[in-house]
């Protein structure tokens, strides 16, 4: 399908039509135009300061609508990546405030926005909401509230490229997602001792960061249901980093497995806990500085660990306390992971000056960087 072009801007202009930017809408006015409509495109363009409660109109199966930011022209941040320091690069992208509840329920694809907010609720999404998708997107919410969080979805729902994070004193998980979820090369920044991701059962999470600031605590990725013989979960090429656990479980498992994969973990507590019911492949991650071992009463099935201890996380990333994980050249994780790669999430080209991370290739075994499926 092709997708339908609009078009808006903070004050909207001309004749107010969206089908240009000379001619855009305002974004209460894309609201109302995507009423009863599917594969529709609202490029969004400018600051558009404090936006209030919306209800987003629904997409369909095969013919979503996507809420994409621009900088100039359309599609012209679709190829924008990460710094050097492995953070989202967001300029020239949208900035949005937002004010009051974003209710997002089916088919709804946000893309190349910068939004903030400071709601004691998650900032995006409601219950049943499913087949939605976060790309190329910074969501922080700043509020100091046990309820806080970014995103909150159901079913089959995406985020990609994302940087998330609850900077509030006290705060929820970061993101909550129901089953079947995928999040991809996204990074996740704590301040509360609660979860990067939880998600009821069967997420894959793939080349992702998760990181917390002052005392040890929270989690990376929390899985809150029941793991049986139909679900699993999946970790792989992902950084945990001052946290309690990088995987934690809920419940008594029936089945299934954790497979945790070509992820670095260090100056925390456990790479997976409350294990003791399920069995946890343990493959070719990186440890060190883990309080209390590897996991709690788990069957651990292991190979191709690396744990050299070089030293405190000075030894491992670019520059830790300022949340830069790439990999130091001389770092044990380096080119180790089994396919000739790096260990850990983000790891792409080093910056200027000798810092981390080998080269990304596209490609399967034997190319460093993403793999191929």
């Amino acid at each position: 399908m092709a997708f339908t072009e609009k078009f808006v801007t903070p004050a909207g202009a001309g004749t107010n039509s969206g089908l240009s930017f000379a001619n855009a809408f305002t974004f209460a006015q894309a609201i109302t135009d995507a009423s009863g409509k599917t594969g529709q495109r609202y490029n969004l363009k400018g600051t558009f300061g404090n936006v209030g409660a919306t209800t987003f109109p629904d997409g369909a199966v095969g013919a979503p609508n996507v809420w994409r930011g621009c900088s100039s022209t359309e599609g012209d941040l679709d190829n924008q990546g990460r710094n050097t320091d492995g953070t989202l690069n967001t300029a020239g992208m949208p900035t949005i405030t937002i004010t009051g509840l974003w209710i997002v329920l089916l088919h709804t694809t946000f893309q190349n926005l910068n939004i903030t907010g400071a709601l004691s609720s998650r900032l995006i999404g409601a219950t049943g909401a499913d087949n939605c998708t976060a790309l190329n997107c910074r969501i922080e919410n700043t509020t100091n509230n046990a309820s806080a969080n970014t995103i909150t979805w159901d079913t089959a729902c995406s985020i990609i490229g994302c940087d998330l994070a609850c900077s509030g004193a006290t705060h929820g998980s970061a993101l909550i997602l129901g089953s079947n979820g995928r999040v991809l090369q996204s990074r996740f920044q704590l301040t509360d001792a609660k979860a990067g991701i939880s998600a009821v059962v069967s997420v894959v999470v793939l080349d992702c960061v998760f990181t917390k600031t002052g005392a040890v605590g929270g989690s990376g990725v929390t899985a809150t249901g029941v793991l049986s013989t139909t679900t699993n979960l999946l970790i792989a090429n992902c950084t945990f980093h001052n946290l309690a656990a990088g995987v934690l479980t809920a419940g008594t498992h029936t089945g299934g497995a954790i497979v945790i994969c070509g992820c670095h973990c260090t100056d925390g507590t456990y790479l997976a806990d409350n294990t003791t019911t399920v069995a946890v492949y343990d493959i070719n991650n990186r440890t060190r500085d883990l309080t209390s071992g590897k996991a709690t009463g788990a069957e651990l099935i292991t190979t191709k660990a690396v744990t050299t201890d070089t030293g405190g996380a000075e030894t491992d990333y670019t520059n830790a306390a300022n949340g830069n994980f790439r990999l130091l050249t001389t770092a044990p994780g380096y080119n180790t992971r089994f396919d000739g790669g790096d260990i850990g999430g983000l790891q792409t080209d080093p910056p200027a000056g000798g810092g981390g991370g080998s080269a990304l290739h596209l490609g399967g075994p034997g190319q460093t960087g993403i793999g191929s499926f």
